[in-house]
């Protein structure tokens, strides 16, 4: 599960970061999720 939860969290900061470079997409991608 530890990996499970770090891959998790590599996502995450990955997203972060998409957002702060593209905020309306990362919005449209977590409202179509």
């Amino acid at each position: 599960m530890q990996l499970v939860e770090s891959a998790r969290d590599k996502w995450e900061l990955c997203f972060e970061e998409r957002q702060e470079l593209l905020p309306d997409s990362a919005t449209s991608i977590m409202s179509t999720r």
